[in-house]
């Protein structure tokens, strides 16, 4: 029985191994990190953006990944000390800062569904994206920093 008083199924005990098992494997959470940001890094690619318009089932992949991998990443990130969080911070920041500066400066349109227009304010969001992602991280370690800065 678990704290519920209710003896746990033998798919739950299944699934509980499951989770063991991957977090031997994860235990800072730097491959749930890494698919979170190979997952972000295939949603970006143009001709990715394409193909979810014209088929449907790559239309409920992009959302189902997307669900899957915002739960990986609140695993992961809850594993993770400062050091890797600020890793895949940064990169992830650099990777959204290039590919918005690509879909600005680029005189023909990436995507084929999408109007020129469209892929200048793509760009202009992403880059503003990388640069408030960090500043809201850091707001939310604030105290953590002050500590760092303080022991120093």
């Amino acid at each position: 029985p678990h704290s519920t008083g209710l003896p746990r199924s033998t798919g739950q005990m299944r699934m509980a191994g499951v989770l063991a098992a991957v977090r031997r494997f994860d235990e800072y959470g730097v491959p749930g990190l890494l698919l979170v940001s190979f997952a972000g890094a295939f949603w970006m690619i143009p001709r990715t953006l394409d193909y979810v318009l014209v088929s449907p089932f790559a239309n409920c992949l992009k959302f189902a990944t997307l669900f899957a991998v915002g739960l990986v990443l609140c695993d992961a990130l809850s594993r993770a000390n400062t050091i890797i969080r600020l890793f895949f911070l940064g990169n992830f920041c650099w990777m959204l800062a290039v590919v918005g500066i690509v879909y600005q400066s680029v005189p023909n349109r990436l995507c084929n569904f999408y109007l020129a227009s469209d892929q200048r304010a793509a760009g202009i969001a992403l880059v503003a994206l990388a640069v408030c992602l960090p500043v809201v991280w850091l707001y939310g370690a604030r105290e953590q920093v002050r500590r760092f800065l303080r022991n120093a």
